[in-house]
C-alpha cells in the first residue's frame, strides 16, 4: 500500500495557440487530480508567475526538467506542444510512464482516497476527464 499520494506531471501545450484555453485547461486538470487524491505538477501555473516576474523560456523549461523525474506518471493533454514533447522525451528517458488518455492512467493508477459526496473537494472518476475524451465509468 502507498502512503504518499501518486505523483502526476500535468504536460500540454501553454504558449501555442489559444493561450489562455491552454491555461485554463492544464490548471482545471490539475485541480481535479488534486481533488480525486492524486499530487499532480502543473507547469501551466509558471504562467502567472511569469506574469510577474518574467524569466527566459528555458528557465522554465530546467525547472520543469527538475520535476519530471520525481513524479510517478505523466498525463500528456492534447494540442501541439514543443515543450510537452521535450517533457515526454525526459519521462521516457526516465521510465516513468506518459498517459495520453485519462481512462487508461486511471486504470494503472487508480483513486487512492474514498470519495465523498462532496463533488466540489473530492471529485468522482467520472468528473475526471479530458476535453474530446468520454469520462471513465
Amino acid at each position: 500500500m502507498r502512503t504518499r499520494r501518486t505523483r502526476v506531471y500535468v504536460a500540454g501545450p501553454m504558449t501555442l495557440g489559444d493561450v489562455p484555453n491552454n491555461i485554463r485547461c492544464g490548471i482545471e486538470m490539475a485541480h481535479k487530480l488534486l481533488g480525486a487524491g492524486y499530487a499532480p505538477y502543473c507547469p501551466h501555473l509558471s504562467h502567472f508567475q511569469q506574469l510577474m516576474f518574467p524569466n527566459r523560456y528555458e528557465d522554465w523549461m530546467l525547472l520543469d526538467f527538475e520535476w519530471i523525474p520525481l513524479c510517478d506518471a505523466m498525463l500528456r493533454l492534447s494540442g501541439e506542444s514543443r515543450g510537452a514533447e521535450r517533457e515526454v522525451k525526459l519521462a521516457d528517458a526516465c521510465g516513468i510512464p506518459v498517459y495520453y488518455d485519462l481512462c487508461a492512467f486511471l486504470e494503472d493508477f487508480p483513486v487512492q482516497m474514498e470519495i465523498t459526496d462532496d463533488t466540489t473537494t473530492y471529485p468522482s472518476r467520472r468528473s475526471l476527464s479530458i476535453p474530446g475524451q468520454s469520462a471513465p465509468e
